[in-house]
C-alpha cells in the first residue's frame, strides 16, 4: 500500500488509529519529527496515500489532505446515521483510487 513516500533526503510515513489522530512522521538525515495532519473526531479506521495526497476516514466521513501543500483538499461526510447497534460506516469503508493523475 502507498503508506509512506520518500521525498529527496528524508523519509515521510502516515500513521492514524483509535487515539483518533492522523500524524505525519519525517525521518531527515538530521532528526526525526512528527506533525499532526488532523485529530479529534474518532478513531481514523482508514488510510490511503497516493501521489501527493492523503485520503482518511473517521467517524464524520473521508477526509483528503495534500501532503505537498499542507492543505485539506475535501470532506465527504457519511450518510444519514443507520439502525441503532451499526457500527458505522467508517469501521467498514474501502479506500481507493481511481487513476494516477
Amino acid at each position: 500500500p502507498d503508506y509512506a513516500s520518500p521525498a529527496g533526503d528524508s523519509l515521510v510515513v502516515c500513521a492514524g488509529g483509535e487515539e483518533g489522530r492522523l500524524s505525519l512522521h519525517r525521518k531527515r538525515l538530521v532528526g526525526v519529527g512528527r506533525s499532526t495532519v488532523h485529530e479529534g473526531e474518532g478513531p481514523v479506521t482508514r488510510i490511503s496515500w497516493r501521489g501527493k495526497l492523503i485520503a482518511w476516514a473517521n467517524d464524520t466521513g473521508v477526509k483528503i489532505f495534500n501532503v505537498l501543500t499542507g492543505q485539506k483538499v475535501s470532506f465527504i461526510p457519511w450518510p444519514a446515521a443507520g439502525p441503532p447497534g451499526d457500527a458505522g460506516p467508517a469501521r467498514g469503508c474501502r479506500l481507493a483510487w481511481a487513476d494516477g493523475d
